[in-house]
């Protein structure tokens, strides 16, 4: 058997064909060719795409369903942060650890969690579209990145508090989503929720989290 190699392609900035979140969810699914699908199956179904298709695949997965599988959120953190450090980093490959390539998930239970969220996905990719092109530069990728890695930090501690880390993953498939549409609207729109979220966080959840440890 072919070992997972420890990295995939370095994620483009541009993005010539853009995709959608169903898009991205027929390539999740179709990754792969047994009973179960690997995070290395799933980077190199996705390959040189864009950073925000690499971005977006992690956190999309703890929108679904598959979040409440413990240590998902975490791994998906992992994942996150690695390709934001990377991207910021100016790197030409993205490293990933061995073990989180080979990571894996049945297929069966992918397909239900995919096809759970696949009516909701349906009507965002209505709405979503190229506009307000002046706000997604390279000053945006990279502000991107950042807000992205530090949201996705928050998610493990999250994990003790159920689903939550979903509202964190949606606020970045968001971010990733507006890359890859060249959406400048819902960037802004995912840069409001951050700003909810990190209010939220420090009033409601630190505390919680406080009782639970």
């Amino acid at each position: 058997m072919t070992r997972p190699a420890p990295h995939t392609t370095a994620p483009a900035e541009s993005n010539p064909q853009p995709m959608g979140l169903q898009d991205l969810m027929d390539v999740i699914s179709d990754s792969g060719s047994g009973a179960q699908v690997s995070v290395n199956d799933i980077l190199e179904r996705i390959g040189t795409r864009s950073f925000g298709a690499l971005l977006l695949a992690p956190s999309l997965l703890v929108v679904t369903p598959i979040s409440g599988i413990p240590g998902v959120p975490t791994t998906a953190a992992i994942i996150i942060i690695l390709i934001c450090l990377q991207y910021l980093s100016g790197r030409r490959t993205i490293w990933l650890p061995r073990w989180i390539l080979r990571a894996r998930i049945g297929r069966a239970r992918l397909d239900r969690a995919m096809e759970t969220v696949r009516p909701v996905v349906r009507n965002i990719d209505k709405v979503v579209r190229p506009r307000f092109g002046f706000v997604i530069n390279r000053v945006t990728f990279a502000l991107v990145a950042l807000v992205c890695a530090v949201l996705a930090a928050t998610m493990p501690p999250l994990e003790f508090l159920p689903f939550t880390a979903t509202t964190t993953a949606l606020i970045i498939t968001l971010f990733a989503l507006s890359l890859l549409a060249r959406d400048g609207l819902l960037a802004l729109i995912a840069l409001a929720a951050t700003t909810v979220a990190a209010v939220a966080f420090v009033v409601w959840v630190v505390p919680a989290l406080a009782g639970v440890f």
